[in-house]
């Protein structure tokens, strides 16, 4: 195999691994398993929780689990320019605001869609879109041209995934203009929006 599988669902956290891909100039197959394929033992052979997203590197090596795969990638292709290089300020940023967006922003909003495996409906949406809102107004209060400097990085192309998960997103952007001015920036990129043309 020459090229990267990735499991993934249409627009759905496998996002962020086909936008580095894309970025990076890589060949990639993404492969979109259903309820029942996530169950079996091949695919969790993959991913042993039986979620998204997923991947196969050329030399056959898996892994799962999309913080670390977006770290994975900024690693094997540190020429894609999305993270600044060891020793700079900006590359700890980087890392920091990817953190945050993955354990935060995602949750919340996967506690926001899938309510009702999490306890009470009501009230879990509710607390998710007061966390997700509580996100929201952290990065407007510390994020510059980029959120993690003068540079756009992966942080950048994570929230942008995580924002199109938001059906109110452009009432949220309306108080928040440093937040869309990135969110702007990074869907006017060729490469993002080939990669949202070619959803299933």
């Amino acid at each position: 195999m020459k090229t990267f599988r990735v499991y993934g669902k249409s627009g759905a956290g496998s996002l962020i691994v086909e936008y580095l891909l894309q970025l990076a100039g890589a060949e990639y197959e993404l492969i979109c398993p259903d309820k029942e394929t996530r169950r079996g033992n091949a695919y969790r052979s993959v991913a042993p929780h039986g979620l998204i997203p997923a991947i196969e590197t050329p030399e056959g090596h898996t892994m799962c689990e999309s913080l670390a795969i977006t770290i994975y990638l900024l690693e094997r292709f540190p020429d894609m320019g999305m993270i600044a290089p060891h020793g700079q300020a900006e590359r700890m940023q980087c890392l920091q605001w990817l953190s945050i967006l993955s354990t935060a922003l995602y949750n919340a909003n996967l506690r926001w869609y899938y309510a009702e495996t999490f306890g009470p409906e009501e009230g879990v949406r509710a607390k998710a879109e007061t966390d997700r809102r509580a996100v929201y107004d952290l990065i407007e209060a510390g994020a510059g041209a980029y959120l993690a400097g003068k540079d756009m990085s992966a942080a950048d192309l994570y929230l942008y995934m995580l924002l199109e998960w938001d059906n109110d997103l452009l009432a949220e952007l309306e108080t928040r203009p440093r937040m869309k001015r990135i969110r702007e920036k990074v869907g006017a990129l060729p490469e993002i929006r080939d990669v949202m043309a070619r959803q299933p």
